[in-house]
């Protein structure tokens, strides 16, 4: 038993150290180089937005340049709605509920869009 206990804290420490690895690399790298690798759309427009389940906000954006390049967001990732005028404070996390063409949909954890949404340079960052 003790074995399998030492395990999963290692594989704990492991999770913890590949994800802090992960945040340093999107925080030291640009939008454009996310955009490049497949871990995020920018820019993007908001097209619609409608309540879900548990009172979180449904929001459908859309690609509207750079739609031909491969990205890594699918159905079920975390992901976060952030705006480039300030991104270290300006986002919010969500999970992908959709995924199709240069459409996504993503449940935010909130009940409303932030008012910095409606500012412009809007963009979506796979998270972790």
């Amino acid at each position: 038993m003790d074995y399998f206990k030492k395990l999963q804290e290692l594989v704990k420490i492991e999770r913890e150290v590949d994800k802090q690895a992960y945040l340093e690399l999107t925080k030291s790298t640009s939008i454009n180089e996310r955009r490049a690798n497949g871990l995020a759309w920018y820019p993007i427009a908001i097209r619609g937005s409608e309540l879900s389940r548990a009172d979180y906000l449904t929001v459908e954006v859309e690609r509207t340049t750079n739609t031909d390049i491969a990205h890594q967001l699918r159905f079920g990732v975390s992901a976060m709605l952030f705006s480039n005028h300030d991104a270290q404070n300006d986002h919010v996390e969500g999970t992908i509920t959709f995924v199709g063409g240069s459409r996504l949909k993503i449940s935010l954890r909130t009940d409303e869009l932030p008012e910095w949404a409606s500012n412009g340079k809007l963009g979506i960052d796979l998270l972790f």
